[in-house]
Order: structure tokens, then sequence, then C-alpha cells
């Protein structure tokens, strides 16, 4: 990225550009789409750095070069932050345009709220204290991962869900009173090892693909799950040895 203000930039494990390239200077005040991986670019920013109009911010392995409250126009949202505590991510309740959202490893987040109307999909990653959406109707992809406190009952009302994923939990059966919605096509409860109880599915279900890879002590046979997922065109089953040996080919 050269001195003068630029739109997309990406920097991939660059570390500390400053000690690389002292006298550069970044123009980020017309950036619209930022990627950085491993690359530190905060020394490299002069003063009202903050683009006002960026869409789209991916961050890995690096500190965040801008505060969140101040990108109020985001609508893709990508922050991995390696379970650093010092992040306060309150202010991605206000982003309003925000379509995409993706967050890994961080203990800061604890819920998704109804500011987000805009919010399509959802991906949340070893976030331990996140524990649920409010009022996001609207969502139809969200996909859950290594979450223990997430109160899966909340995915009930998510009406125009299409793909959800609910993958390394460690609970032996889902509630009682959870159903996957009516709309759902695609189901992914992978590597949830000690599941052995498929989840209730909507009445007339319109799941065509299922993944049960590596749930290693589910049990039911073909007939069973033929009967609950009547529609079902594609169904993943490695690392599970008893469904695997009494399901045909």
């Amino acid at each position: 990225m050269h001195s003068n203000a630029q739109e997309i930039a990406k920097f991939n494990h660059c570390k500390d550009l400053h000690s690389e390239f002292p006298h550069l200077h970044l123009d980020t005040s017309r950036l619209r789409y930022l990627e950085l991986q491993g690359t530190d670019i905060t020394r490299c920013l002069g003063s009202g750095a903050v683009p006002s109009d960026l869409k789209y911010l991916k961050i890995r392995e690096c500190r965040l070069p801008f505060p969140l409250h101040e990108l109020r126009r985001l609508v893709f949202l990508h922050l991995d932050l390696q379970m650093d505590l010092t992040h306060d991510l309150k202010s991605i309740q206000d982003m309003q345009f925000l379509q995409e959202l993706k967050l890994e490893n961080t203990a800061s987040l604890e819920l998704l709220g109804p500011q987000l109307q805009n919010l399509r999909s959802a991906h949340i990653s070893s976030c331990p204290n996140f524990e649920e959406l409010r009022e996001l109707n609207q969502i139809s992809e969200l996909q859950i991962v290594n979450c223990p406190n997430f109160r899966i009952s909340c995915v009930d009302g998510l009406r125009h869900l299409k793909t959800l994923s609910l993958v390394e939990f460690q609970f032996t059966e889902f509630p009682d009173s959870f159903e996957t919605p009516p709309g759902v096509q695609v189901v992914d409860i992978s590597r949830n090892r000690n599941l052995e109880k498929l989840p209730t599915f909507a009445q007339g279900s319109s799941v065509k693909k299922l993944d049960l890879r590596f749930c290693s002590r589910l049990q039911l046979p073909w007939d069973t799950l033929r009967a609950v997922v009547p529609n079902l065109e594609e169904l993943y089953l490695e690392g599970c040895l008893a469904l695997e040996s009494s399901f045909p080919a």
C-alpha cells in the first residue's frame, strides 16, 4: 500500500510495519476494504486515519487499527482476537449496516442484540462467554462453535434460518424444548463427541444436508433418520463408526 489514499489494503504476516518501514505513512481515509493478518499498522497511521466509509474489515492475529465504535458503516466484520480481553465489543451492537459477522477467540462477547437488523450471517467460534442471539429473526446463516454457554433455545425463533451449525458442544442431547426451525436446509452438528441423540426436527423438515461427522456416540437406525428428515439429500458420517456400519452406502 502506497502513501496515497487507497480503497483496498491487505497485509499478511508483515509484523510491525513501522519497524520495517519507519518512514511509511498510510493514508486510510478512503479505505473500503481492509484485511490484516499478523500485521500491526497502528504506528503508520496519522491523525484522522479512521476510514469512515470502511465496509469490509478482517483482522486476525494482530491489533485492531481503529476503534470499533468509529466503524459504524461496516457490512462485513471478521475478528480473531486470540482471547485478548482488552477489546470492548459492545459497539458491534450499533453497526446497523452489518450483514456478516465472524468472531473468534474472544471472551468479551456475550450477546448479539436487536439493533443488528441487517445481520444475515453470524459465525461465532471459541467465545466462552457468548450466550444468545436476541431478536435477530432475519438471520439466515448461524454457526456456533465451541461456545459452552450458548443458549441453544434462542435458535427456535429464527424463522428465516437456512443454515444452522452447532459444533463442538459437550452435551449428550439437545434440550427437550429445542426444535430446528422449519425452514432450515443445512444442519451441521458435527464434532459433538458426547452427543447420543439427534435434535428434534420440525415437522415436515426441509433439511437436505446433515453433517454428523465425529459424533462418535450417536446411534440410530437408518429408518428412523429417514423418517425425521424425509427430504435428506446429503449425509456426512465420517468418524461415526456405529452409524457408518449400519447405514447403506
